[in-house]
């Protein structure tokens, strides 16, 4: 992405990303002859912990043809829990989400969740499509494993949640208590 020119948008006073900011920075990109395609919002910013606002920014995206990336990476773990799944509205338009499941559930630093829409999309990005990994028995199967994606080609992940037992990560559990610790925080200020 380094041959793209980036933009900064502003946020609301409640630091969200919202539509109307979206869409007024579609226009004038257009009208300075950019196309506008890369989109990332965030779930809970970690300076903040502010939301943007999926449900406005969504169909803008889908409208514009723009990639809807949504970056929870600092609270994202918190949707573990049903009473915050609330601040998800709006993520059936993401094309891609990701989720640093170090911050909150207990892993390794270099775990991180992230998922695609469309899967083919994070394959081809990171297909290593060389002849001498290609066999002669090879079928677009989908019940075989695929070579370009196995151990050898991607980063080694240590944990996962049914090592750990999902069953901590309920109602007072480690992310109910970094939300409570979080309100009572709020509350100081």
């Amino acid at each position: 992405m380094n041959n793209h020119t980036a933009r900064l948008l502003n946020v609301d006073n409640n630091g969200q990303m919202t539509g109307s900011i979206l869409a007024k920075a579609i226009a004038e990109d257009v009208a300075k002859g950019l196309i506008p395609c890369y989109v990332v919002a965030t779930l809970g910013t970690t300076g903040t912990c502010a939301f943007d606002r999926l449900e406005e920014l969504g169909p803008i995206c889908n409208e514009n043809n723009i990639w809807l990336h949504i970056d929870a990476a600092y609270a994202g773990a918190a949707f573990v829990l049903p009473e915050y799944r609330h601040h998800m509205a709006g993520v059936k338009y993401a094309d891609s989400f990701d989720v640093n499941l170090h911050k909150w559930l207990l892993v390794n630093f270099d775990c991180s969740a992230m998922w695609v829409k469309n899967a083919t999309h994070l394959v081809d990005a990171f297909n290593v499509d060389r002849i001498y990994l290609k066999h002669s028995y090879q079928s677009e199967d989908p019940q075989l494993p695929d070579y370009r994606i196995g151990p050898p080609l991607i980063s080694e992940v240590h944990a996962n949640m049914d090592i750990l037992g999902a069953k901590h990560f309920k109602k007072g559990g480690p992310v109910q208590l970094a939300m409570i610790i979080a309100y009572f925080l709020l509350l100081l200020l």
